[in-house]
C-alpha cells in the first residue's frame, strides 16, 4: 500500500480514530486491510499453501515528523546507512515457516519476486507484487 508515503492519505472511515494522528489513522487502516486479506485467505481454505509477505522498501522519513515511524538504527530514508536502507519484513507461510520464527541476516527485497516464481508452480498466480 502506498497509503503510509507522503503525502498521507487515509478513508474517512479511519481518519481521526487511531488517537495517534494522520499516521497512526493510516496505520491502523492497513492494519485493518491486512486483516480482511488474512480472512478471505483463510475462507478460501488456501492458509497453509499461501505466502504472505508484509514488507516495505526503505527506512523513515524523519524529516515528516510524527507522519513517519521511528527506528533504531542509524539515520533515515535516504541515506545509505541501516536506517534508510533496512526495513522489516513479515513473511508468513504456515507450510514452511514456524511462527515466530526470526531471521538473523539480512536478505534483499529485490530477491523476493525471483524466489517466489521459482516456488510457485503456476508463476500466473502471484498477485498483488509492486
Amino acid at each position: 500500500m502506498n497509503m503510509p508515503r507522503v503525502l498521507l492519505f487515509c478513508s474517512d472511515k479511519f481518519l481521526g480514530k487511531s488517537g495517534a494522528g494522520l499516521y497512526g489513522d493510516v496505520i491502523m487502516e492497513i492494519d485493518w486491510s491486512v486483516g480482511q486479506v488474512m480472512k478471505a485467505i483463510e475462507e478460501s481454505g488456501v492458509e497453509q499453501s499461501t505466502i504472505v509477505v508484509f514488507s516495505s522498501d526503505n527506512g523513515p522519513w524523519y524529516e515528516y515528523g510524527n507522519h513517519a515511524s521511528t527506528t533504531h538504527f542509524r539515520e533515515h530514508k535516504p541515506t545509505g546507512f541501516d536506517g534508510g536502507t533496512r526495513s522489516a519484513t513479515i513473511l508468513r507461510y504456515p507450510r514452511k515457516i514456524r511462527g515466530g520464527s526470526q531471521l538473523d541476516r539480512i536478505i534483499s527485497s529485490v530477491d523476493l519476486l525471483p524466489t517466489l516464481l521459482s516456488l510457485a508452480k503456476n508463476p500466473a498466480i502471484i498477485v498483488g507484487y509492486v
